[in-house]
This record gives structure tokens, C-alpha cells and sequence, in this order.
């Protein structure tokens, strides 16, 4: 091997260093009969090579997650009413879904929005999508933290004009009839949603 590359692998200056030309001597001095195996060497420089390289490398910063669980509506100043209180922010059911989350349920759904639906003179060919509110309801039955999550048909983000969204929203947000989320007897924070399925413009369905 040449001198200058020996030279290179066996010292790591301030960490790891190893001298072949000592290391042979000092075997020798010894007065005993040793085969030098320099791939063992090598191997071992490699490997306390590869310790000091990592041990330089700037550590990964952890990720800033946020603290709140995978589907919480965490409050707004600009959106929110500072007013609303949950009961227990640490258990909130999902109560979209249920038939009987709201008074009626789906008839009584469909039979709230019908006006709304029959005033809409929005109508736009191509304006096609869904668009489902979502909100926050207490245990006592008091409703705030409103979001909207509006997709196209191939499930892709997507605005809605105002003329059709906005009215919708107010809507939901007047919404009386939602039965409070009960458990053993047990009232408790919920979620609940509706998703309004939208062609050319026009609410068609309405998917608690």
C-alpha cells in the first residue's frame, strides 16, 4: 500500500489514530511472531471512520407537530366565538354520521334545507363538487368553530363561488335540532358535519 494513502486511513487526528510503522515495531519488540492482517486494520479504521462521521453530522431538529389530535378544530380568534366553552376538550365524540344526530334526521335534514335549496339562484354548468361544513357542538347543545372543506368530483381541493357557499354556511349555522351526544347516559362534546354533493351550481344532496 502506498505510504501516503496508509498514512491517511490509520490517523484521525483528536479521535481515533493508529501508526504503522509503531504498531509493526512494537510486535516485533515484543519478540514474538506475528502475521500482520492489515484488512483487520483497515476494517477497524473504517468502522471508527464511520463513528466520527456520524458524531459530526448537525443533529435532525425534531418536528414541531401540534399538540391537538388528528382532527380537532382548535379555536380562532378571527373565526370563533370566544364565548363557547367545551366541556371536557379532551373527549369529543363523533356525532356526524348518526341518523340521530339530528332531530328528524335525514328527512328533517333535507326538509330544513329545501327553502334554502329552492332560493338558491346560483347555477354555474361545470360546478361540480361537495362541500361539507363541519363544526363543534357542547355537551349543553351549543354550536361554534365552523370549517368548511370544499373538493371536486376527482376529491381535489377546490373553491366554491360565495353566491353558493355562504348561504349554505349561514344555514348550517342556524341549524336547530342537533341532539346532543350521549354515552351511558352521559352527555358529551361532539363533531358533527353535513357534506352538500354540488352539480352546475345546484345542491343535489345533502350526506350527513
Amino acid at each position: 500500500m502506498a505510504p501516503f494513502l496508509t498514512n491517511k486511513l490509520f490517523s484521525f487526528t483528536g479521535h481515533f489514530s493508529f501508526n504503522f510503522s509503531f504498531f509493526h515495531t512494537f510486535c516485533k519488540g515484543q519478540g514474538k511472531s506475528h502475521t500482520f492482517d492489515i484488512k483487520s486494520v483497515l476494517f477497524a479504521s473504517l468502522f471508527a471512520l464511520s463513528f466520527f462521521i456520524v458524531g459530526c453530522k448537525e443533529k435532525k431538529q425534531p418536528l414541531n407537530l401540534p399538540s391537538y389530535p388528528v382532527g380537532y378544530i382548535p379555536f380562532s380568534e378571527e373565526l370563533d366565538d370566544a364565548k363557547f366553552q367545551l366541556c371536557n376538550d379532551s373527549v369529543i365524540v363523533e356525532n356526524g354520521g348518526r341518523k340521530s344526530a339530528y332531530k328528524g334526521g335525514v328527512k328533517g335534514i333535507l326538509k330544513y334545507f329545501q327553502p334554502i335549496i329552492d332560493s338558491l339562484a346560483y347555477q354555474k354548468k361545470g360546478e361540480d363538487g361537495y362541500l361539507t361544513v363541519r363544526f363543534l357542538m357542547n355537551c349543553k347543545g351549543e354550536k361554534d368553530r365552523f370549517r368548511t372543506l370544499a373538493i371536486s368530483r376527482k376529491y381535489k381541493p377546490k373553491e366554491f363561488s360565495e353566491k353558493l357557499s355562504l348561504p349554505v354556511i349561514e344555514a348550517v349555522k342556524k341549524m336547530d335540532g342537533w341532539q346532543v351526544a350521549m354515552f351511558n347516559g352521559q352527555p358529551y362534546d361532539s363533531y358533527n358535519m353535513l357534506t352538500f354533493k354540488i352539480k352546475d351550481g345546484q345542491i343535489v344532496d345533502i350526506i350527513p
